[in-house]
């Protein structure tokens, strides 16, 4: 409060020519502290955007394929109760609990576990209670893949196709966000051409409003025709009209930035082309090979090729080796000692198998392999095609950029001229030397050039996003932008 007081004491005590200079570089830094860069715009957008947000999601969806495929490789508990009638005869009866008949319960505990090296393991334990008999059997097991899953291949092979879905997943989402960017820029290079018009024709409206008044004072000394009068009004109508539809234009482009940015853009923050000491800015450095539809296209082509190897695969037939371990307790009258049944006791059975299991033909195997080759083929036509595509598109970019630059220097010439036109052709019409349409085709000739001028420099400015985005590098071009 005393610092606002002070200044207010200050500006009182200035001379009347110092005050507006001080208003005027308040004003001005105000103005600055008002409108917001390409840059602050773009970094908003990247952290605010809520379909950035859920492309983000996708990534992190993504990562957690090769986390769930380590956490299936976890330990499993598997617990059983019940009880069973029996009454079958002794012949067919194996276990010593089962040669007594009638009612009993049944338990069973075990846990097991898969390695990624293709081996499982379970400990199992088995109780028995009949009647005034007790049973406990315990038995580990342990079966290693020696075919289709060779030392944990097909596991890792998974593992490989997980990470290659990460960075696929990864260059569509950086396409799609690039498309996005791409969209968020045009959409605010439309804005600063519909806010340089407003501003141009503003600027119009006024030399036109000035020039009607100095018409209005000539026609009432009788020095004009009122003809005169009437071609001025209608000239300043004309750029009010004109300022509205830049307006319109202007309210179109901020709706679309607003509902990108998740909030209300308000004029003050879209700042407009400044054509005194205009920088041309360079096309950017880069290689197509960087292009992120080009980078989908070849982590779709590791995939294919991983799936070919795991059709590959299939062809191996699985071949299980299977060592088993079980100890079984004898039960009578005299013994019911509940600890005969564990390991490590003299009553055991132990085994070793090995196990082949293969399909007759491998048919299914056979088109599946002949339909990834088609894919793979579409692939590879599909890179090409995109590599030629890229190349083309660059050479044109860069050939129109050439283009419109010299446009834009020639009409920073023109515009110069025209300005010198238009104030010789008004001191010509107020000493009555020409007519008043030459002055107004002046006019127009300022107006279109500007026009034309700020036009070229939004061409300019897409068709370099539009080279960026064909190098993949949109966003770091964006990020170092100036207004």
């Amino acid at each position: 409060m005393i610092n606002s007081l002070g200044m207010v004491i200050f500006l009182i005590n200035l001379n009347k020519y110092k005050q507006k200079i001080l208003l005027s570089l308040l004003g001005v830094i105000f103005s600055f502290s008002c409108q917001a860069s390409v840059q602050s715009l773009v970094r908003e957008f990247l952290a605010q955007n809520y379909f950035l947000k859920a492309n983000k999601q996708n990534v992190k969806r993504s990562n957690q394929i090769w986390e769930e495929l380590w956490a299936s490789k976890t330990w499993w508990l598997d617990v059983e109760g019940g009880y069973q009638n029996n009454q079958q005869s002794d012949l067919f009866l194996q276990s010593p609990i089962d040669r007594f008949k009638g009612t009993f319960s049944r338990f069973q505990f075990s846990i097991k576990k898969e390695f990624n090296w293709g081996g499982s393991f379970n400990f199992d334990n088995q109780f028995f209670l009949h009647k005034w008999l007790i049973q406990l059997n315990q038995g580990v097991a342990y079966s290693q893949d020696l075919g289709k899953n060779f030392f944990g291949q097909s596991f890792h092979q998974e593992l490989k196709m997980a990470r290659i879905t990460e960075t696929e997943t990864q260059a569509r989402v950086n396409k799609e966000n690039q498309g996005l960017l791409l969209k968020f820029f045009q959409l605010y290079n439309l804005s600063r051409l519909n806010k340089t018009l407003m501003s141009l024709h503003k600027k119009a409206k006024v030399r036109a409003v000035k020039r009607k008044e100095n018409v209005v004072k000539r026609v009432n000394a009788g020095l004009l025709e009122k003809v005169d009068l009437y071609k001025s009004k209608m000239n300043v109508i004309a750029q009010e009209q004109a300022v509205r539809r830049a307006e319109i234009g202007l309210a179109d482009n901020i709706e679309g930035l607003s509902g990108l940015l998740n909030r209300q853009v308000k004029d003050n923050e879209i700042n407009s082309f400044k054509f005194d000491n205009l920088r041309i800015e360079k096309d950017m450095l880069g290689d197509t090979e960087d292009n992120f539809s080009l980078e989908k296209l070849k982590q779709e082509k590791l995939k294919i090729n991983e799936n070919l190897r795991k059709i590959d695969y299939s062809f191996i037939p699985q071949i299980k080796l299977n060592i088993s371990y079980k100890s079984i307790g004898e039960i009578s009258k005299e013994s019911q000692d509940i600890f005969e049944g564990i390991i490590g006791t003299p009553s055991y059975v132990y085994g070793l198998a090995i196990n082949l299991f293969m399909p007759l033909t491998f048919e299914p195997e056979e088109v599946n392999k002949s339909i990834m080759r088609i894919e793979q083929n579409k692939n590879l036509y599909t890179i090409s095609g995109v590599r030629y595509e890229l190349k083309y598109r660059e050479v044109a970019q860069k050939r129109k950029l050439k283009i419109i630059r010299k446009n834009i220097t020639s009409s920073i010439q023109r515009r110069r001229l025209s300005y010198k036109a238009l104030k010789f052709q008004s001191d010509l019409y107020f000493h009555g030397r020409t007519e008043l349409d030459i002055v107004l085709i002046s006019e127009r000739d300022i107006v279109f050039t500007e026009i034309a001028l700020a036009q070229y420099v939004t061409r300019l400015e897409g068709n370099l996003a539009e080279l960026s985005k064909i190098y993949g590098k949109l966003k770091e071009w964006v990020l170092v932008k100036k207004d």
